[in-house]
C-alpha cells in the first residue's frame, strides 16, 4: 500500500506542512485514501489516517489561496466527484466519500457566494471547468443548483 511507503508519506508530509499546490492538484488519489481510512478499509496506522486527514484539510485550505480562479474550484469538484463515482459504480460503500464530495461542493459554493460580487465570471467558470473535466453536460437551470446552496 503507498501510504506504507516512507518517501511517499515524506511527501505528504511536506506537501501539508508547505502547503504545496501539487496536493490540490492530486486531491482525487488524497480523497479516496481518506475516504478509505474512514471506512476502515485500509490497514494503516493511527498516524497514517491522521497524516491522510491532514492532506484532505490542507486541500480544502488551498481553495482559499486561490481566490477568483473558477478554474480551480470546478477542478477540485471533478477530483471529489472521480473517487465518488468509480466508488459507487463498483458497488463500494460511499458513504464517507459522499461526506467528502459534499464538504468539498460546500466549500466551492460558500467560495463563489462570498466572491461572486467581485468575480461575477466565477458563474460560468466553475460549471465549465467541471464540464470540461467530466465531460458532463450542465443546463443553464442546473447552474443554481450547483452554485447555490439549496
Amino acid at each position: 500500500m503507498i501510504i506504507k511507503d516512507e518517501d511517499f508519506k515524506k511527501l505528504l508530509q511536506d506537501g501539508v506542512t508547505l502547503k504545496l499546490a501539487w496536493m490540490r492538484d492530486g486531491a482525487g488519489l488524497f480523497f479516496r485514501l481518506y475516504g478509505l481510512s474512514l471506512d476502515g478499509h485500509l490497514e494503516i496506522s493511527e498516524s497514517e489516517k491522521a497524516l491522510l486527514k491532514d492532506c484532505y484539510e490542507t486541500i480544502l485550505a488551498s481553495l482559499r489561496t486561490v481566490k477568483s480562479q473558477g478554474h480551480y474550484y470546478g477542478a477540485l469538484y471533478t477530483q471529489v466527484m472521480v473517487p465518488f463515482v468509480c466508488a459507487y459504480r463498483s458497488g463500494q460503500e460511499i458513504d464517507n466519500l459522499k461526506n467528502i464530495v459534499k464538504t468539498v461542493g460546500n466549500v466551492v459554493v460558500d467560495l463563489y457566494l462570498e466572491q461572486v460580487v467581485f468575480y461575477p465570471h466565477l458563474k460560468w467558470k466553475i460549471p465549465q471547468r467541471i464540464e470540461k473535466c467530466m465531460g458532463w453536460h450542465i443546463q443553464r437551470s442546473d447552474l443554481e443548483g450547483i452554485l447555490c446552496k439549496q
